[in-house]
């Protein structure tokens, strides 16, 4: 099931017995009821057994004997299928995260201030066995051009289930915790790490986040982490050859966040 969740907060001393009115582009409207209560206001959480794109909603009383607001909102921020919005009465914005939750902003490191970035196509650097080691043999060469940061593309295995034609795409990740071996092994990238810090260089990896292939070990392991519906892994809309996650479940969150700190603490990746 898709799912959408839309909390409000009514204005201050407002308590009006609000409800929603939704509908689909091109679909006839309906009311749905709030069913829950958080820290912030009312919730409505709305479930969909189809892909929805553009969702329009009213916060209404009754038969709109009132309406919030003078215009109509809508949802379109979905990923994986899901969306979470929120909106304060009197107020048109539609919040995509909790405006009562004030999140710091991101710190730039000092090293990524006016760099100069290198993006390492692994697979097509080099004819050699290794592209690690290929790599690894330009770090002079590309010291002098003035390179500070290594980006390297995808290095996981590719998978072979729905592949793209006889390589595939290195985006349909087989193991967030293993090396593609068509480039070379653990030990080798290890050594162009070790070898980029000790000239100087910086390391950082393309790291694919919102979809895996279709046969990767989780979904496997852990079906309930990918957008399904009854029951069936969904591939990514745009994608054919990936599994779309579903960044709703916390324990999949858990799961990569521990895989990307694997690279930086076993290899030595700076981001």
């Amino acid at each position: 099931m898709y799912k959408r969740q839309i909390h409000y907060q009514p204005a201050a001393g407002n308590t009006d017995d609000w409800s929603l009115w939704i509908w689909e582009p091109g679909a006839q409207g309906a009311t749905r009821n709030f069913d829950g209560t958080d820290s912030f206001g009312k919730v409505a959480t709305l479930e969909f057994d189809h892909v929805v794109t553009d969702l329009g909603f009213i916060v209404k009383v009754g038969s709109f004997s009132k309406k919030d607001g003078t215009i109509d909102r809508s949802i379109r921020n979905f990923v994986g299928g899901r969306a979470e919005v929120w909106v304060k009465g009197g107020v048109s914005t539609v919040f995509q995260t909790d405006p009562s939750i004030v999140l710091p902003k991101p710190v730039m490191p000092s090293w990524a201030k006016d760099a100069s970035i290198y993006e390492v196509n692994l697979r097509q650097f080099s004819s050699s066995s290794s592209k690690f080691a290929a790599v690894q043999s330009a770090l002079p060469r590309l010291k002098r051009l003035g390179v500070k940061i290594l980006w390297l593309m995808p290095l996981h295995p590719i998978s072979v289930e729905g592949r793209k034609g006889t390589l595939g795409s290195p985006y349909a990740v087989q193991n967030y915790l293993e090396v593609n071996p068509e480039y070379g092994t653990l030990a080798d990238l290890k050594s162009l790490v070790n070898a980029a810090h000790a000239q100087g260089f910086h390391v950082i990896m393309d790291w694919v986040a919102n979809h895996t292939g279709l046969d990767n070990v989780w979904t496997v392991e852990h079906p309930e982490w990918y957008t399904r519906v009854n029951g069936v892994i969904q591939p990514n809309v745009d994608w054919t050859d990936v599994a779309d996650l579903d960044f709703s479940n916390s324990e999949m969150r858990t799961e990569m966040i521990d895989a990307m700190k694997y690279w930086v603490t076993e290899v030595g990746i700076d981001g």
